[in-house]
């Protein structure tokens, strides 16, 4: 080694030890930002005499938690306090929320638009948008929701009904299981309430989304 290059050694470390240094700082900015716009959990103590079986929640302006349960009935939830906004319903198990107060209910057996009227927190004006799916005493006859798309559009999903013997089952897809037509689908809703079916095939959709670029998934 000679002594040029003993000389130069130094200062090439340090600039790689600089490089080095910003590269780091890049990261815990990169990292501090990304961490900020991450979820946060917040472990939410739930009263025992409250049975939720949640089958849907949102939130409405003011941060308040909305969830609407299989038992029939719509919870809010908000600064430690649970209050209940509705019951008597039919297996709701997909909501949207809207402005303070309003709601669409993807029951059992209707999509339903619930608004409080009078501002008490308790919803008072429930709406029937469409319940033209059908549905039988099956237990398994679920439906679900809801998402909305930029033209105002909603859809929800039905479940297929469960049967013994497979003969009754094969033709769930086909509409031929108790004359109900709209079982296992994704349902299109329009604005003013008409039913289009969308999508079929499906067992039980108990989730459905929609991408920034307006797709639709469902599990």
């Amino acid at each position: 080694m000679t002594d040029r290059m003993i000389r130069r050694f130094p200062t090439a470390f340090a600039t790689q030890l600089r490089s080095m240094t910003g590269l780091l700082a890049i990261l815990f900015v990169t990292t501090a930002a990304a961490h900020a716009q991450s979820y946060v959990v917040e472990t939410i103590k739930v009263p025992q005499d409250i049975r939720l079986e949640v089958g849907g929640m949102g939130f409405w302006p003011d941060g308040t938690l909305v969830m609407c349960t299989r038992r029939g009935e719509v919870w809010k939830y908000n600064k430690g306090r649970f209050d209940r906004y509705a019951f008597g319903l039919h297996e709701p198990l997909g909501l949207l929320t809207g402005k303070q107060g309003e709601l669409w209910l993807m029951q059992r057996g209707e999509l339903t638009h619930a608004t409080d009227e009078d501002g008490d927190g308790i919803g008072d004006l429930f709406e029937t948008i469409n319940q033209d799916w059908g549905y039988t005493g099956n237990y398994h006859q679920y439906a679900f929701g809801l998402i909305r798309d930029a033209d105002g559009n909603f859809y929800g999903t039905t479940g297929l009904g469960f049967y013994r013997g497979g003969d009754r089952f094969k033709g769930t897809w086909l509409g031929t299981q108790d004359d109900i037509k709209y079982r296992g689908w994704v349902l299109k809703f329009s604005p003013d309430g008409k039913m289009t079916p969308f999508a079929p095939g499906l067992r039980a959709p108990n989730g459905i989304g929609l991408s920034p670029e307006g797709e639709i998934f469902t599990t």
